[in-house]
C-alpha cells in the first residue's frame, strides 16, 4: 500500500467537493503568426454536421453544430452585422447546449410539422438497433430551444413503418450514414430517403401524415419505393448507374448484388436545384473524396435521375475531402437562397486542414450556381491541432510564466502525409494575464520520430533534482520518451538528445504520463495512463539526481491498477486514462481524462488502495472522446484553470472551483494581500515579509507556492521582517500564504 503525506497541511473534517459544480468557460488571448483566434477554445471540429435554426427565437437563423467524433453538441448564435457587410456572422454560444439532448453518430434539425421550431432527428439510442428517434422541439419559459421525446407506438421508441406481409419494423438508417430528410413529394410533410441494409438502391419512406388528415404534424411512414429515382450505386466506382425510364429500376445482375451485400455508407442531401419542384440528390460515398450531384429527370411523384455530376461542382472547384465527404444545405448569409457546406464524416483518415468546404450559392431560385468561397467554415478562429490534442502548463523559455505545449496524434494534410508531434505555445501575457502565441508547431522536432512513433503526451518536471524541467513523452506504442534539460535553472529549455523507451516503461497503448512526488519521499514518480482505462504507478526507487524505475508495473512498490481507478464503460476493453495530480483547499486529488466517460476525479486517501470516485463526468462538462486535462493557475487568482483536449484536437478552457491554496482544519477567511509586503521584491537568495503597522504578527505559519500551487517550503513560528531563504528555487513567481488562526494572507514574489 502507498501512503501519502501533505507537506503543507493536515486536512481533517472537510467535506469533498460538490457534485455538479460550476465550472465557467473562458477566453485567453490565443494567436500565431497570421491572426489572433477569437475564438480558440471551442473544442475543435472534425466531422460536423450543419443544421439552421433558430436557438433563442429571435427571428435570426443560428447554426446548429453536431460532431460525431465525441457526439458534441454546438451551437452558433447569428448575429445581424452592419449595412453592406455580409448579412450574419456566427458567434460561438456554448451555453446552449445543454438543452439539445444526448445523440451518437449523427443528428440533423428539420421542423417536420411547421411550427416554426426546429425538430430533432438522430440516430437511435437503442444498442443494436438502427433506425431513428425524433424529439419534439419547443420555447422553454426562457425563450430557448428544448426538446421533448416523441413516443412511438412501437418498439424501441424510435420510427417504424408497417410492413407489406403485416406487422412493423425500424425505420432502418445506420450509424455511418447521413439520410434525407426532406418533403420529397411536395406535398408539405417530412419524408425520408436511405439506403437499403444491401446497398446499392435508396428507398423512399413516405410520410402520410397529410394523406391521412394529419395536415402535417405526425410521422406516419411506409415504405413506398425501393429504388428512390430508380438509380444504382454499386460502390466499385463513382460513377452511378441509370434506368432508362421513370418509375423504373436500375437492372443488376444476382452477381452484382451478392457483391455488394451489405451496405457500406453514403451520406444523402436531397434539394431543388432548379425550381422546378422535385429534387436533385447529393451523394457521398465511404470510399471516395468527390460529391456526385444527380440531377432529376423526373417529378415530384416519380423521381428519376438521369445526370450526373461525378466531381461536383465541375465548374468551379470540385469537392475534394477524403474520404467519405457529406452534404448541407444552409441559408448561410441569409439572402433566401440554400448555400452548401461540405464536411467529412468518416472518424478516421479526413484531412485536417481545410476540411470545411462553404459554397456559396450566386445563382437564383431557379437555378441554383456554387463557387467556394471558405475552406474553414466556423473554424477559422479556433485553435486545433490536428487529431489528438494532449496539453500542459510548463515554464518552457524560463521567464517564470506558464507556457502551453500540446501534443497531438496527427495532423492528416493529405494521403500518406500525417505529421504527430508537439506545438508550443508561449505565454507573452503578464503574472495575472496570461496570452499565448504559437512559437513552434513542430517542438524539439518531435516528428523525426513518426517513423516509429506518434500520438505524443507531455508532461515537465525536474526528474534529476537540477532545479530545470525535464520532459517526458507517452506515445502511441505505450512507451516513453525521455529529454534531460540541459539549459539549467531558470533558463529556456534545452533538449539535447532523446532516451526512448525510458527504462523500458511500457504500458500496452496510448501512454499518457503525469510526474508527481506521489509517497512524499522527495523523489519524483511517474504515473501513467494507457488505453486500457487504468493507472500505472512507477515508484522512483533511484536518487535525487539519478530517477530509477522498475519496469514491471506489476510488482511492488509498482502498481498496475493504482487506486483502482478504471475508466472503462461497462462491457468496453478502452479507457483512455490520462492521469494528473493537484493539491486544493480541500485535500488531494487525482483527475484522468477517459475514452468517452468524460472527466473524472478522484479524492486520494492513504487509509485506502481504492480511490474515492468524487466527480463522473464532472458533471456538465461535454467534451467528447480521449479527452485529457491540464490543470494550473495560470492568471495567479488562486482557483485552477483546467484545460482539456479531445480526439477532434481542440481544446476547450474553464475556471473551475478548485480553490489552490491550502488551507487549515477549520474555514479560513481571504484576507487583502496589500497587507503583507515582500522586499526585496524580486530577490535571488532571501526575502522577507513586514506587515502594514495595522496588523501585527508572530508565530505564524507561512507557505510558499509554485505557480501549479504545490507547496514547496513550510515555515512555522516566522516572525516578522525574518529572512526566508528562496536559493534553492528556481527562477520564476511564487505565492506566499500567511496563516494566522482563521484568517489567510496571500501575496506574491518573484525570484
Amino acid at each position: 500500500m502507498i501512503f501519502f503525506f501533505v507537506r503543507c497541511t493536515v486536512f481533517l473534517f472537510l467535506p469533498l467537493f460538490l457534485l455538479g459544480q460550476t465550472f465557467k468557460e473562458i477566453i485567453l488571448p490565443v494567436s500565431n503568426a497570421q491572426k489572433t483566434f477569437a475564438d480558440p477554445f471551442t473544442g475543435g471540429m472534425k466531422c460536423p454536421q450543419f443544421s439552421e435554426t433558430d436557438v433563442n427565437n429571435d427571428g435570426i437563423t443560428d447554426i446548429y453544430v453536431f460532431d460525431r467524433v465525441g457526439n458534441i453538441h454546438s451551437v452558433y448564435l447569428g448575429k445581424r452585422k452592419m449595412p453592406g457587410e455580409e448579412k450574419v456572422n456566427y458567434v460561438f454560444s456554448p451555453e446552449y447546449v445543454s438543452h439539445f439532448p444526448p445523440a451518437e453518430s449523427w443528428v440533423l434539425l428539420r421542423d417536420y410539422d411547421k411550427d416554426g421550431i426546429s425538430d430533432f432527428f438522430a440516430y437511435s439510442d437503442v444498442p443494436g438497433v438502427d433506425g431513428i428517434q425524433v424529439w419534439k422541439g419547443f420555447y422553454n419559459e426562457d425563450n430557448i430551444l428544448d426538446f421533448n421525446r416523441i413516443n412511438f407506438k412501437a418498439p424501441y421508441n424510435i420510427i417504424f413503418f408497417p410492413l407489406f406481409v403485416g406487422g412493423q419494423s425500424n425505420l432502418y438508417v445506420t450509424r455511418i450514414d447521413i439520410p434525407a430528410l426532406d418533403d420529397i413529394d411536395g406535398d408539405g410533410d417530412l419524408d425520408i430517403v436511405t439506403f437499403n441494409i444491401n446497398g446499392g438502391f435508396a428507398e423512399f419512406y413516405r410520410n402520410e401524415s397529410v394523406e391521412k388528415n394529419f395536415k402535417n404534424d405526425s410521422l406516419l411512414f411506409r415504405l413506398d419505393s425501393q429504388c428512390w429515382g430508380g438509380f444504382y450505386e454499386s460502390g466499385s466506382s463513382s460513377r452511378i448507374d441509370f434506368s432508362p425510364a421513370p418509375g423504373i429500376c436500375f437492372k443488376i445482375t444476382p452477381g452484382e448484388l451478392a457483391g455488394n451485400f451489405r451496405h457500406s455508407g453514403s451520406t444523402l442531401l436531397t434539394l431543388d436545384l432548379d425550381g422546378d419542384g422535385d429534387k436533385e440528390l447529393f451523394l457521398g460515398d465511404i470510399s471516395y473524396p468527390n460529391i456526385t450531384l444527380l440531377t432529376n429527370g423526373g417529378n415530384a411523384k416519380t423521381a428519376w435521375m438521369n445526370k450526373q455530376d461525378n466531381y461536383f461542382p465541375m465548374y468551379d472547384f470540385p469537392v475534394d475531402l477524403p474520404s467519405f465527404p457529406a452534404s448541407f444545405a444552409l441559408d448561410v448569409n441569409q439572402d433566401s437562397l440554400k448555400d452548401l457546406i461540405f464536411a467529412p464524416n468518416a472518424i478516421f483518415n479526413s484531412i485536417d486542414e481545410g476540411a470545411f468546404l462553404l459554397y456559396k450559392n450566386i445563382g437564383t431560385k431557379d437555378k441554383a450556381l456554387y463557387t467556394l468561397v471558405g475552406k474553414n467554415f466556423l473554424s477559422e478562429n479556433t485553435l486545433d491541432v490536428g487529431k489528438g490534442a494532449s496539453p500542459t502548463f510548463a515554464d518552457i523559455n524560463g521567464d517564470g510564466l506558464l507556457d502551453l505545449v500540446i501534443g497531438n496524434y496527427g495532423n492528416f494534410k493529405e494521403p500518406g502525409v500525417y505529421p504527430s508531434g508537439l506545438f508550443y505555445f508561449e505565454n507573452n501575457g503578464t503574472y495575472d494575464k496570461p496570452s499565448f502565441i504559437l512559437k513552434d508547431s513542430n517542438f524539439l522536432s518531435l516528428n523525426r520520430f513518426n517513423s516509429v512513433s506518434r500520438d505524443f503526451s507531455p508532461v515537465f518536471a525536474d526528474m534529476d533534482g537540477d532545479g530545470d524541467a525535464d520532459v517526458l513523452i507517452g506515445d502511441e506504442s505505450g512507451q516513453l520518451f525521455y529529454g534531460e534539460n540541459m539549459a539549467g535553472k531558470g533558463k529556456p529549455l534545452k533538449i539535447d538528445q532523446f532516451v526512448y523507451p525510458f527504462m523500458d516503461i511500457d504500458v500496452g497503448l496510448y501512454a499518457t504520463p503525469f510526474v508527481f512526488d506521489v509517497n512524499n519521499d522527495g523523489l519524483p514518480d511517474v504515473l501513467v495512463g494507457e488505453r486500457g482505462g487504468n493507472i500505472n504507478y512507477f515508484q522512483n526507487i533511484g536518487s535525487t539526481t539519478r530517477p530509477f524505475f522498475d519496469t514491471n508495473a506489476d510488482i511492488l512498490p509498482n502498481i498496475t491498477r493504482w487506486g483502482g481507478v478504471n475508466t472503462n464503460k461497462p462491457g468496453y476493453l478502452n479507457g483512455s486514462t490520462a492521469p494528473i495530480m493537484f493539491y486544493t483547499n480541500v485535500g488531494l486529488r487525482l483527475l484522468t481524462g477517459s475514452d468517452d466517460k468524460g472527466l473524472l476525479l478522484y479524492e486520494v486517501s492513504e487509509a485506502s488502495q481504492k480511490f474515492n470516485l468524487v466527480e463522473n463526468g464532472l458533471s456538465t462538462l461535454k467534451n467528447g472522446f480521449q479527452v485529457k486535462p491540464a490543470l494550473a493557475d495560470i492568471n495567479n487568482d488562486g482557483f485552477y484553470e483546467l484545460l482539456v483536449g479531445n480526439a477532434r484536437g481542440g481544446l476547450q478552457l474553464y475556471q473551475t472551483p478548485w480553490q489552490k491554496l491550502t488551507t487549515n482544519t477549520k474555514e479560513i477567511k481571504n484576507a487583502s494581500s496589500a497587507k503583507i509586503i515582500v522586499y526585496p521584491n524580486p530577490s535571488n537568495d532571501f526575502i522577507r515579509l513586514k506587515y502594514e503597522s495595522a496588523n501585527s504578527f508572530s508565530n505564524v505559519k507561512i507557505s510558499v507556492l509554485d505557480v501549479l500551487g504545490r507547496c514547496l517550503m513550510t515555515l512555522e513560528n516566522y516572525n516578522e521582517n525574518s529572512p526566508i531563504n528562496i536559493s534553492s528555487l528556481p527562477n520564476g513567481f511564487y505565492q506566499i500564504q500567511l496563516e494566522d488562526g482563521l484568517e489567510k494572507y496571500h501575496t506574491t514574489f518573484i525570484r
